[in-house]
């Protein structure tokens, strides 16, 4: 499930029971990597996997990781919206990203067909405590879907089928923006994160 919880949440362990994920990257094969991530700030949009082991899976309760400690965002980089308040969703819009304007699709967590991933959403509202998948339009080609794998290699999480890969030799910045000469920073290029120096 993704959720989005007005308080800060330490997923510190709680392993056994619960595991939280941003998404960090973007690949030219239709995936977003998904990060594992401890300690979260308040209004920060993730992907929760619930499962104890001995148990099965079971549902999770944001009261067993809420937390009073002050969280800073950090050099987090995410591409999961988080969403406060009941929001009328729109397919696509105009974001601004460091000053820039750029078209964005949103994606939204369900299941079709048996398989779990980022569906385009085709408008409609998102409940509040929820999150949503953001990602620049011209990035996606127009792809429908979106499948997510975990960057520490586990395979616990299913993926759905999506488009052929695509050669795509273009530099983005870590929000998605197109750069024609990167300078110093993180960027995407070919699926990776890249730090130019």
């Amino acid at each position: 499930m993704t959720y989005c919880s007005p308080s800060a949440l330490d997923f510190t362990n709680k392993a056994d029971y619960y595991n939280a994920y941003i998404a960090t990257s973007y690949k030219s094969d239709g995936s977003v990597g998904l990060t594992k991530i401890e300690k979260v700030p308040a209004g920060m949009g993730i992907l929760v996997k619930s499962l104890n082991p001995r148990l099965g899976t079971f549902i999770f309760d944001p009261a067993s990781v809420t937390t009073t400690e002050t969280i800073d965002q950090g050099e987090y980089t995410n591409l999961l919206q988080g969403v406060t308040d009941d929001y009328n969703l729109p397919t696509t819009g105009t974001m601004t990203f460091n000053g820039e304007e750029v078209a964005c699709t949103n994606f939204i967590l369900a299941k079709k067909d048996g398989v779990v991933g980022f569906y385009k959403n085709n408008g409609g509202t998102l409940k509040a405590n929820k999150a949503y998948l953001q990602l620049p339009t011209d990035l996606i080609s127009g792809s429908n879907s979106i499948s997510f794998y975990v960057e520490d290699g586990t395979t616990a999480i299913q993926n759905v089928s999506t488009r052929p890969a695509t050669t795509d030799d273009a530099w983005y910045s870590i929000q998605g923006v197109r750069v024609a000469q990167p300078t110093r920073g993180l960027y995407i290029h070919n699926g990776k994160k890249v730090v130019v120096k």
